[in-house]
């Protein structure tokens, strides 16, 4: 419990100040590496991390930024 409490406070700041001091990672890498840790910490199986993917969010967040490239 207390490996994903910390994976998910790490990755919670790194969204809330936008990117991590001295590295090159903004909110999208921060949201992937803190995915990739839940994984590689075992707190989420692989399948238990593909069952948790929302699939409607993910086509509406890309029909969404089409919609503002062509504006």
């Amino acid at each position: 419990m207390l490996p994903a409490f910390l994976i998910f406070l790490g990755t919670y700041i790194v969204l809330a100040v936008g990117r991590l001091p001295g590295f090159r990672v903004d909110r999208t890498g921060a949201a992937i590496i803190g995915a990739s840790f839940m994984i590689a910490f075992r707190v989420l199986s692989l399948e238990e991390a593909f069952q948790a993917i929302n699939y409607e969010t993910l086509i509406l967040l890309f029909g969404m930024m089409i919609v503002v490239a062509n504006l």
